[in-house]
């Protein structure tokens, strides 16, 4: 192995690990938004402060998100989130019998 051959394997293998990151932060983009989706529709049908349903909850949330420091919380995505949820019946089946198993690890909170 040259020099050249050395910088072509560093290369190749930072653009091969560099993809499958990418590949994994979209993954947890799309799980984050489904969650926020289904915490928010379990909220409007079970959270006690339901007086505050609708816009003026979305528009509280996305405060207190924001104040956080929560990327992508505006109120237009908020009401994507929900809709993102509430439009995947697959996802839906799939992830909400992983949620035991994610909130027993820690990984999310009720």
């Amino acid at each position: 192995m040259n020099l050249r051959d050395l910088a072509h394997a560093l290369a190749h293998t930072h653009l091969t690990l560099q993809q499958r990151a990418v590949r994994e932060v979209d993954f947890a983009m799309v799980v984050r938004n489904w969650l926020f989706g289904y915490y928010i529709v379990e909220f409007e049908q079970r959270g006690e402060d339901r007086a505050q349903y609708g816009v003026r909850l979305l528009a509280g949330l996305s405060e207190q998100l924001r104040a956080a420091g929560v990327p992508g919380s505006s109120v237009s995505n908020l009401k994507n989130f929900r809709l993102f949820y509430e439009s995947t019946p697959q996802i839906r089946q799939t992830l909400s019998g992983e949620l035991p198993r994610l909130e027993s690890r820690g990984t999310i909170e009720r």
